[in-house]
């Protein structure tokens, strides 16, 4: 009797569309990236990718009303069927593009009209041998950048120009196909194309490579290129109507390029670099200490990031740049300096801090960053198997993910939309 009277509530709820037939079929062992825009974020598990936070121009890459949506939702393609076999997102602004399979896959940064015409993930053409990618951008004027394994690791991008982020030696205000971005040697005399190019990050206006040094054993010189009017470049010059529309060498006060480098990350104005010996130099617009330097210093060449007047930060795995902060895994522990208005730092403060110090302690063994204007998100698990997606932050849009419209000032478990099961 109890037995039917079971059979007989479970068919009640797959009737009803009640309950744990509304959860996805995820593997919690593969969260292998997640990435942060303007008031939403959007993560990749097991190749699927899920997105929080605002819709209204279609960010979440989801077929539903365009409006904001506090709890993870399925990125489907144009079909309504879900995009799958995604290795990496980068987001910036309105905007997300993926990686499969050497193709990208772009959603957001549409009109409301659009987001419920046109729904779901667009495909972009030409490119089939992408091994990495940036996206930069704000409001809806973005940019978009990748490196093609056949062209010798040489970078393309396309969209709007008028900063001079495409790298192409000119300042057309937009581009709808790839164009291959140029540098200068001094043994050449006109721009050639930069090659073997291993990591991209991007801004608002400006973009920066990791590039192979001739014995790649050794680490990576840093190119940026685009707006340049707090320094953001690193060149030495900085001011109104500066800017690089070709990728320029980042360099030391001395004038001697700066190498052994392991990753980039660009900012909205400044950026930072994190180098073999696991120190971090950062260098633009440290008006609200986001160089790490104890004051409000700006500087357009790359300063050593400090713990205190004299002690330089080491053992650091990986930086992310915020809009008017930077945060760094150190040790799998997270820490920031710069601007924490909203309290995303995740240490229950709001208080800015002008050197890097550790910032959070709710949540141990942080795999991977990423960080926006007012948010972090972060993955942590020591086991793949059980590593989760926490968010600290704004969460006016309900960019924390965590089925709430609640701000917090430490780091929340990422939930699904429509229950409270934590993602993923």
């Amino acid at each position: 009797m109890r037995s039917t009277w079971l059979r007989f509530f479970v068919c009640f709820l797959l009737i009803a569309g009640v309950g744990v037939q509304r959860v996805p079929s995820v593997h919690a062992a593969t969260v292998s990236d997640v990435s942060v825009g303007n008031q939403f974020a959007c993560a990749v598990t097991a190749g699927n990718v899920y997105c929080w936070g605002n819709h209204t121009l279609g960010q979440l890459g989801t077929d539903e009303a365009p409006r904001n949506y506090n709890g993870a939702k399925r990125v489907v393609l144009a079909d309504g069927s879900p995009l799958t076999g995604v290795s990496q997102l980068a987001s910036n602004g309105d905007k997300t593009c993926a990686l499969k399979n050497g193709q990208i896959w772009c959603w957001g940064g549409i009109t409301r009209h659009d987001v419920a015409a046109r729904k779901g993930v667009v495909g972009t053409r030409y490119i089939d041998d992408a091994v990495a990618l940036a996206q930069g951008g704000s409001g809806g004027v973005g940019f978009t950048c990748v490196i093609r394994s056949t062209q010798n690791n040489s970078i393309w991008c396309w969209g709007y120009n008028t900063s001079g982020q495409l790298g192409r030696n000119t300042s057309t205000s937009y581009e709808s196909v790839p164009r291959q971005v140029l540098t200068y040697i001094p043994s050449t005399p006109g721009p050639i194309a930069l090659t073997k190019a291993q990591r991209l990050s991007a801004g608002i206006n400006h973009i920066c490579a990791t590039v192979a040094m001739a014995n790649p054993k050794l680490g990576n010189t840093v190119y940026c290129w685009g707006n340049n009017v707090r320094g953001q470049i690193g060149n030495g010059r900085s001011g109104a109507g500066q800017k690089e529309t070709t990728a320029t060498n980042l360099k030391t006060a001395a004038g001697v390029a700066i190498d052994a480098v392991a990753s980039v990350s660009a900012g909205a104005y400044h950026s930072c670099a994190v180098l073999k010996n696991t120190r971090v130099m950062c260098w633009g617009d440290g008006l609200n200490y986001e160089l790490g330097q104890g004051a409000q210093t700006s500087s357009s060449r790359a300063l050593f990031v400090k713990t205190d007047a004299s002690t330089v930060l080491t053992g650091v795995t990986a930086v992310d740049v915020g809009e008017k902060f930077t945060c760094a895994l150190k040790n799998t522990d997270i820490w920031c300096w710069g601007t924490n208005t909203y309290g995303q730092f995740g240490d229950d403060l709001v208080l800015p801090a002008q050197y890097a110090v550790r910032t959070v302690t709710t949540i141990l063994d942080v795999v991977d960053i990423d960080t926006s204007k007012f948010n972090i998100c972060a993955v942590n698990g020591s086991s793949a198997a059980a590593r989760k997606v926490y968010c600290s932050g704004k969460n006016g849009s309900g960019q924390l993910g965590n089925r709430t419209w609640i701000d917090s000032r430490i780091h929340v478990a990422v939930k699904f939309h429509d229950l409270d099961a934590t993602f993923p």
